[in-house]
């Protein structure tokens, strides 16, 4: 795409590329690195590991931080369809998921890592994983993959490209098992920044399939008979779910800041 000289300074994707090479090789040291003994902690600093790059980046080069993460506000019909959005893409998603898991087997080692790291055996344990998962997963993750590099990807290349580009490199920082399913709501992600531009949409979608895939993991499947339907999501939900995604869309795209 041509630049935009009326936009503020952004990162370039040269620039990013190195931040998220810089934020694997973090990663892979903390992983080594870290002590078992720290509990749920790990999962605070794991998360904050991922924005640190970024953050030293804007703070070097002097660039704005709002705009570089797109925090820009956003009205509160956007935000009530974002929270629908939320919910319905949630279902689809964990549709998809039980789907997929036909195909491509979560390994039962894997399984039990995400188990010990999300599980809790008191309150405070419980607010940690919450606050890691839920909040701080959702806040870091689109500053990151829908603030900085989106931005930078759509002053490089075409729109479809960029948020593809972005929900590619989104999916490929999660286990490889759910690569489909992370891609898919990656795509949405951006969709939902680019026009709104804001990522805050994107992150109140994001702390809510975050947060019903956290109460998913803690709830017997018995007490979600009505949910549940042969190992899949019961039919007559998804069709609700599918019919609230289409029509949020739909309201997003008139009520959203970006023109058409």
């Amino acid at each position: 795409m041509e630049p935009d000289y009326d936009l503020p300074p952004h990162p370039s994707v040269k620039e990013i590329l190195w931040v998220l090479l810089g934020t694997i090789l973090l990663l892979v040291l903390f992983t080594l690195a870290i002590p078992k003994d720290l509990g749920k902690v790990q999962l605070i600093l794991g998360e904050s590991v991922i924005v640190l790059p970024a953050l030293f980046l804007v703070r070097a080069k002097g660039y704005r931080f709002r705009s570089v993460f797109r925090l820009n506000p956003v009205s509160g019909r956007v935000v009530l369809l974002s929270l629908c959005l939320g919910v319905s893409v949630t279902v689809l998603g964990d549709e998809i998921d039980r789907i997929v898991g036909i195909f491509i087997k979560l390994p039962p080692e894997v399984e039990q890592l995400i188990q010990e790291l999300l599980g809790a055996n008191s309150f405070t344990e419980w607010l940690i994983v919450v606050f890691a998962a839920v909040f701080l997963a959702g806040l870091v993750e689109e500053m990151v993959f829908r603030g900085l590099l989106l931005q930078a990807f759509e002053r490089r290349f075409e729109l479809t490209y960029a948020i593809f580009l972005s929900a590619l490199l989104f999916a490929m920082f999660h286990f490889h098992f759910w690569i489909i399913q992370v891609l898919l709501l990656g795509v949405l992600l951006g969709f939902l920044s680019w026009r709104s531009d804001s990522i805050i949409p994107g992150m109140i979608l994001h702390w809510v399939n975050n947060a019903f895939a956290l109460a998913f993991r803690h709830v017997k499947s018995e007490d979600l008979g009505w949910y549940n339907w042969h190992d899949h999501v019961y039919p007559p939900v998804v069709v609700v779910a599918a019919c609230v995604t289409f029509y949020a869309l739909k309201a997003f795209w008139r009520v959203s800041k970006k023109d058409a």
